[in-house]
């Protein structure tokens, strides 16, 4: 295997003993281009294309629950098996035979062997290809490799069981004791409640229930969501309690925009009433269609508990109603690797019981501490964020002639200033500072980025953001309860400093923890200012 391969090969542990190797394939595809899957007794080793797509994934699901197991995931150590001959191809066209593939194939080398298997809830029709080389698989799974629709991977092939293989947690150091000098030892909330996900949470970390469903509704139907005067609007929040919001539009709005994210935020029943509101709206303006078009967005980490082991819970949920549910990821560019989407063209009825099954599912993952997923009413939202590296590491970031900077930049889309050098020589103890700028998404790939320019040398990278000073007590929580459940979740520590009407938030920690924690304090402060 090729060493920039090596790089962005991904362990996955604490698996059930079960996992689903196309649900495996299937979540990590979101991330980016996969080449080789491995899933053996409770782990699975994947390799993508790059190592970005690597890091997104780990960012999205360490520390996540996954069908009841809080999952590890990390760049792999370890290698996959020594080699393997068998190709996975998903998506096929209906009607693919065994001949056909076959013929499709048979370029990339000596075909032995040819599967055609039943469709499966997150690929579609799928199959196998053993070929009598590794050369040739390689071969097979390039020539999919074209951004068309069907896509294949190498399989590797399961060892035989030796018992169930369990990976355990690793251990925070103690985290910084907060004003009073106590370590926070009053016992921890749920995570969700201590980082304030779902709805907003008190100092003290206690636990809210609140849920933000997003749906994408057409934009010729928005206005009347909204209503003469936001009339509409206004009786859905006054008849259900719950919150219902339409994101902005630029001006002039593009042709190519035809939806309009919208968000419901309640208490679950209250987001049901006031979907099943927005779902009658939709239905009569869908005039002659009869129909109520749903495209609710999923976050990725939260999509295989809607669908279930081998698609168990989409397939009950497909059983309810009278409409075809599609699931797939989200293929528009602001939300691309982040969501899934699930869609139908329902009744209204259907579509209620659809959403109350999504609410539902989600919700309850939610509140048991899937904390980091990105708002996608956030996505394209202007932050920044502040790295602070020692001199010595500033030449690896730069490049020669500011080539590798400004390729950062490029790729990431992100605004990217650095600090200029002083008189003093460039020694590890002097620290510059890299002002990143932009929307979300681009700030973390950025950071990304900029740490893969680091690795394998012995750097610290400390993140900073500024904040109000009027929020600090509700990052800190009642005697650091809360401080201490972020940076136990998050596996950082965390040091705020307080100067006038602002206050310095560092994170130290590696970048997939610092960006998770990043998006809990922004999440804090987007509460308390609301």
């Amino acid at each position: 295997m090729a060493e920039e391969e090596q790089q962005a090969r991904v362990y996955l542990g604490n698996l059930p003993a079960d996992a689903d190797l196309l649900e495996i394939y299937s979540i990590c595809a979101a991330f980016g281009a996969v080449q080789a899957v491995e899933v053996r007794e409770g782990i699975a080793f994947v390799d993508f294309a790059s190592p970005e797509s690597r890091d997104r994934l780990i960012s999205t699901y360490n520390g996540k629950d996954f069908h009841g197991k809080t999952l590890k995931v990390e760049a792999a150590k370890a290698s996959l098996s020594k080699s393997s001959n068998t190709v996975h191809v998903i998506r096929l066209p209906e009607g693919t035979t065994e001949a056909s593939l076959t013929e499709r194939v048979r370029a990339c080398g000596n075909v032995t062997k040819v599967q055609i298997s039943e469709p499966h809830p997150f690929v579609g029709l799928h199959g196998s290809v053993v070929f009598d080389s590794n050369d040739a698989a390689q071969k097979c799974v390039a020539q999919f490799a074209d951004g068309a629709e069907t896509q294949a991977f190498i399989q590797y092939a399961n060892p035989p069981r030796r018992g169930r293989s369990s990976t355990s947690r690793p251990r925070r150091a103690p985290g910084p004791k907060d004003a009073a000098g106590e370590a926070g030892a009053a016992a921890s909330p749920s995570p969700a409640a201590a980082t304030g996900v779902g709805a907003a949470a008190d100092a003290t970390g206690a636990r809210a229930e609140q849920f933000t469903l997003s749906l994408l509704v057409p934009l010729a139907y928005a206005g009347a969501i909204i209503g003469k005067g936001g009339e509409v609007i206004k009786g859905i929040k006054r008849d259900t309690h719950a919150l219902l919001t339409l994101a902005p539009l630029p001006h002039p709005i593009p042709r190519s925009i035809t939806e309009r994210l919208s968000q419901i935020k309640g208490f679950p029943e209250e987001v049901v009433a006031a979907f099943r509101a927005v779902a009658e709206i939709l239905y009569a303006q869908s005039l002659e269609k009869s129909i109520v078009p749903l495209r609710i967005l999923v976050p990725a980490e939260l999509v295989g508990h809607i669908i279930g082991k081998a698609g168990a819970q989409i397939k009950a949920l497909k059983a309810q109603v009278q409409c075809t549910i599609d699931i797939e990821v989200c293929t528009q560019s602001e939300y691309a690797s982040t969501f899934w989407l699930v869609s139908a063209d329902a009744s209204v009825e259907d579509s209620v019981k659809i959403v109350q099954t999504l609410v539902d599912r989600m919700s309850t993952v939610v509140q048991r501490g899937n904390a980091f997923a990105v708002d996608p009413m956030k996505v394209n939202q202007e932050e920044s964020v502040t790295l602070i590296l020692p001199s010595s590491a500033m030449g690896a970031v730069i490049g020669k002639g500011g080539a590798v900077l400004r390729e950062i930049s490029a790729q990431s889309q992100a605004v990217i200033e650095i600090e200029k050098a002083g008189e003093t020589p460039a020694t590890a103890d002097v620290e510059r500072q890299v002002w990143i700028s932009g929307p979300v998404a681009a700030l973390e790939r950025a950071q990304h980025m900029i740490s893969s320019c680091l690795q394998g040398k012995d750097v610290e990278i400390k993140y900073q953001l500024s904040i109000p000073s009027s929020v600090i007590g509700h990052i800190i929580g009642k005697r650091g309860v809360r401080i201490n459940a972020i940076m136990d979740e998050t596996r950082t520590e965390i040091d705020i400093e307080e100067s006038g009407a602002t206050a310095t938030v560092t994170i130290l920690g590696s970048v997939i923890n610092s960006i998770n924690a990043q998006r809990i304090v922004r999440k804090i402060v987007e509460e308390r200012e609301s």
